[in-house]
């Protein structure tokens, strides 16, 4: 989003650390995007098979409705469809590719 609208994504990620999103995750993770800095460090296969065990456990439970485990397992299917198995990071490629966004 904040490619698309013209923003640095170095910039928004500075402006998020420090306050409530500050995280682990953001540091390295937002860094690795901004950097595009995708070789593996963790799997996006493991990530979505974690993200599968998570769906047939709610599913053998009863639970109907996983909404943001669903659409982030449909996310990681198609960036190891369309990039490989890259960093999970590199879910940033596949957002960008199913939002015409070209890098």
């Amino acid at each position: 989003m904040a490619k698309k609208g013209g923003a640095d994504p170095a910039k928004v990620r500075e402006a998020l650390r420090g306050g409530f999103a500050e995280s682990r995750i953001l540091e390295l993770h937002g860094q690795r995007m901004v950097e595009r800095d995708f070789v593996t460090k963790g799997r996006s296969v493991t990530h979505l098979k974690d993200l599968d065990n998570t769906l047939d456990a709610a599913d053998r439970l009863g639970l109907v409705a996983m909404p943001f485990s669903a659409a982030t397992a449909d996310l990681f299917r198609g960036l190891l469809a369309n990039a490989g198995d890259l960093d999970h990071s590199g879910l940033l490629v596949e957002l960008e590719r199913r939002n015409g966004i070209k890098n």
